[in-house]
């Protein structure tokens, strides 16, 4: 599919896994063994022609998000009481988003395919950017399995003073045992969390982490998602991330750890999938460090996974 450098995993079982290093490790395919021999189940909703996409689109879908994770409002930030500023890459919005890891390429240092088991690790420093003037190391490892698929992230701050950070990953995911494409309308989502991040008008997060009860948000009893329109980030408190995301016969369990801490839900206009973004905070938490940023001190690393599980649905 390209020369570009696009990496499959693959396993016996027909599950396969699309990796893009050259677009910071970004996954643009994934497939699980279905319940038919040779009929794998489509997971996640990626770019079309990831061999010809460019990095950065509307979408950023399947990307990996560095150093920080959704927007920072007019791309400004304060950190120990000097002002930075970012390039601003939402230009409708004039605001900064997603990092700038999805327009990084990685390199390959070890990639292992097995009848039960494939892995790829990709590995790269990043260097100083404009309003970012720290450097980092970062290493991605991929671990799938017949029905099993983890991203595992570990950043070490290379620079000489602290940094502030935050990472993420923005899959977009089908409603599992549906066509692909399919209305996530009549998803049954369930999300352990008490609260959510409040935004004003423009998207700018306040500070301020509100109960859900009684809003759009509150998925702590499991329901259908509806027609809700969701663009919000909602913390995951103690032990319990387990996020499911169930059709009529199968559901998907995404399983947050290390500092993913919190998830971003966002239905898109055309509703054929659902993002469901394992994030260690909330970028706005740059200005606003009490939402969960990380103080990376110099050699410390930082390391997040999440694992995502099919399994059959039961009464949630």
């Amino acid at each position: 599919m390209s020369d570009r450098g696009l990496r499959w995993l693959r396993v016996r079982s027909g599950a396969a896994a699309l990796i893009d290093p050259f677009c910071g490790g970004a996954v643009h395919r994934l497939r699980f063994r279905g319940d038919l021999p040779h009929r794998p189940m489509e997971m996640l909703w990626g770019d079309e022609d990831p061999s010809t996409t460019p990095v950065e689109t509307e979408l950023f879908r399947g990307r990996l998000l560095l150093p920080f994770a959704d927007r920072i409002k007019g791309g400004r930030y304060t950190w120990d009481g000097t002002e930075y500023q970012l390039p601003i890459n939402d230009r409708e919005m004039g605001d900064a988003i997603h990092g700038f890891l999805y327009r990084t390429a990685l390199a390959e240092t070890d990639h292992t395919d097995g009848d039960t088991e494939a892995s790829l690790t990709l590995e790269t420093t990043i260097p100083t950017q404009d309003g970012y003037p720290w450097p980092l190391r970062l290493r991605l490892r991929y671990i799938l399995r017949d029905r099993e698929f983890v991203v595992r992230m570990r950043v070490v701050n290379r620079g000489e003073t602290d940094a502030p950070l935050s990472v993420g990953w923005h899959p977009y995911f089908f409603v599992p045992g549906t066509a692909p494409g399919a209305p996530v309308d009549s998803a049954v989502l369930h999300i352990p969390a008490d609260r959510y991040f409040e935004m004003d008008s423009d998207l700018r997060l306040t500070g301020a982490q509100n109960k859900v009860s009684g809003t759009l948000y509150d998925f702590r009893t499991p329901r259908a998602i509806g027609t809700a329109e969701l663009d919000v980030g909602l913390p995951l408190r103690g032990a319990e991330r387990d996020v499911v995301l169930a059709g009529r016969r199968h559901q998907l369990h995404i399983q947050p750890g290390g500092a993913f801490q919190a998830i971003q839900l966002f239905i898109p206009p055309r509703r054929a999938a659902i993002a469901v973004e394992p994030i260690s905070a909330p970028a706005e938490a740059f200005n606003l460090p009490d939402l969960g940023v990380c103080r990376l001190v110099p050699g410390q690393p930082l390391d997040a996974w999440v694992v995502l599980r099919l399994a059959a649905t039961t009464e949630l």
